[in-house]
């Protein structure tokens, strides 16, 4: 058995009564989406590869059964309260690849083998999002000093979350990976949430995208980028959400 536990909304494998993951998970992969075209007369197609990915799914292999009873029916529906607990995508996260987290869900079906009543095995797939979510992108760069380098470490362009500091309420601009955003109104906290496509205040409460006058969301390539900013900015936090597939 592989030693190690899964994480499922802030849930720990290990707390519920599972006591092994019987074999390491295999490494799975997301299908990019793409969308193609043929052409009269012309061979091979027009193939264009979008920025985005298929959900997939990741199995695991789940033991357990020695609850304080030792019995596998108690201790295998306490796993089935606690797979099926979670609404939605929620955070997936293993000891076998700490450096990511995943946002998944599950919908069954949970068949559960039965070994003499006493332990339970069975395979559990969730389904997630192509993505896989770098932990050391949750952590905002703060950039104090327009011009200041920053360095995507992935091959993927990523979608941060920006928030404003300002010293006034006039118009202002800041730049990220070439793209220009452009507010001409400032409130201090603000967010710039370039995944969702929102401007919104420090609560994100209250919708402030009519202060972007640049409809388009700034991306942080791969490799190093210049973040500038001018006029009543004073600075930027960058949660930059790297990822990986």
């Amino acid at each position: 058995m592989a030693n190690g536990y899964i994480t499922w909304h802030g849930v720990a494998s290990n707390a519920v009564g599972v006591n092994a993951i019987e074999k390491y998970p295999d490494l799975d992969r997301p299908r990019r989406k793409f969308s193609k075209q043929s052409i009269p007369g012309a061979t091979g197609d027009v193939i264009v590869m979008e920025d985005a990915w298929e959900d997939y799914e990741q199995e695991y292999e789940l033991y357990g059964g020695t609850g304080a009873n030792g019995s596998a029916p108690t201790t295998m529906a306490s796993v089935a309260a606690w797979l099926y607990g979670g609404s939605g995508y929620q955070r997936l996260e293993d000891t076998y690849d700490t450096s990511t987290y995943r946002e998944a869900y599950f919908a069954g079906p949970y068949d559960v083998e039965n070994h003499f009543n006493r332990f339970g095995s069975c395979k559990v797939k969730f389904i997630c999002k192509g993505k896989r979510w770098l932990k050391s992108g949750e952590t905002a760069i703060t950039v104090s000093t327009s011009g200041t380098t920053i360095t995507n470490p992935t091959a993927f362009p990523s979608r941060p979350l920006v928030k404003v500091h300002c010293s006034g309420t006039g118009t202002s601009s800041f730049r990220i990976g070439g793209t220009l955003v452009k507010l001409t109104t400032l409130e201090e906290g603000m967010l710039v949430d370039c995944e969702s496509m929102k401007v919104t205040n420090s609560a994100g409460t209250s919708n402030l995208n009519t202060y972007m006058t640049l409809g388009e969301f700034p991306q942080i390539p791969a490799g190093s980028s210049s973040v500038t900013f001018n006029n009543y900015i004073t600075s930027l936090e960058i949660t930059p959400r790297w990822y990986e597939v």
